[in-house]
């Protein structure tokens, strides 16, 4: 997956940097799932690099920022996301304020 997300944010004209900070929150993000999923073909497994996809080939977006942070988010399965600790010190701290900012289910403002 990891691979695809790459390819497809070259083909969107995303910089190395922003593809290094887009695969940086791809790692972060699957540290959590290999502790608790066997199945690395599991739709949980997959939900960051199919997120990333999905807002490149979908939505058109190539905001390495907004793609990161997605990388790291998971409204469904918050279990899953890993800490903010990890985002600040293995991606950076301008994704963990941006997954910080997205309405969460339940929330007044979503």
């Amino acid at each position: 997956m990891a691979d695809r997300v790459d390819r497809t944010a070259v083909a969107a004209g995303v910089d190395r940097p922003g593809r290094d900070l887009i695969g940086a929150a791809m790692e972060v993000a699957r540290a959590p799932r290999l502790d608790v999923i066997d199945d690395d073909h599991h739709p949980d497994y997959l939900h960051p690099g199919r997120t990333a996809v999905v807002l490149f080939d979908d939505v058109g977006l190539a905001d390495p920022l907004a793609l990161a942070a997605a990388c790291v988010l998971d409204t469904r399965r918050g279990d899953l996301e890993p800490p903010d600790r990890e985002v600040t010190a293995n991606v950076s701290a301008a994704v963990t304020d941006f997954r910080s900012a997205v309405p969460r289910p339940g929330s007044v403002t979503l």
